[in-house]
């Protein structure tokens, strides 16, 4: 596993990376890598089992399952898990599951953020919106003899 520096090097050596050739309107065509279809078989089976689960990957293959049908939802929690195997390099690592209801809370939280901006546009105003730095303690000042 230490061959490859990232999760997504590791995906996109298995040819499972998702593709993407567009410039402007114009999509072109892509081809995808051939890979190894020793582990697209494994992760398409370890997809499937991970949607019976109560996990973040279960909830997504159950969620593509609906919208695009079983056999193309294998390929993204698939793609997720190889990412995910990828820290089996570094023993120190841990993993942390992010929750059955991840998609839904990230689809609650920018609703809410649209729809307060777009209440506040209304009423005049103009918005930006930005993340906060992380918290700094501020020592006191100290001041100079």
């Amino acid at each position: 596993m230490t061959k490859f520096p990232t999760g997504g090097h590791l995906v996109s050596w298995a040819g499972r990376a998702p593709l993407d050739h567009q410039s402007g309107k114009r999509q072109g065509r892509s081809r995808h890598k051939k890979g190894s279809k020793y582990v697209a078989a494994a992760t398409g089976e370890t997809a499937i089992s991970a949607g019976k689960t109560d996990t973040r990957e279960g909830a997504r293959y159950r969620k593509l399952a609906r919208s695009r049908g079983k056999a193309k939802a294998c390929v993204a929690p698939g793609n997720t898990q190889l990412k995910a195997s990828q820290l089996l390099a570094d023993p120190g690592m841990r993993y942390h599951d992010l929750g059955p209801d991840y998609y839904q809370r990230r689809a609650q939280s920018r609703r809410k953020i649209a729809y307060h901006v777009r209440e506040l546009e209304e009423l005049g105003l103009e918005v930006t919106l930005c993340r906060p730095g992380p918290a700094q303690d501020d020592p006191e000042p100290t001041q100079a003899a």
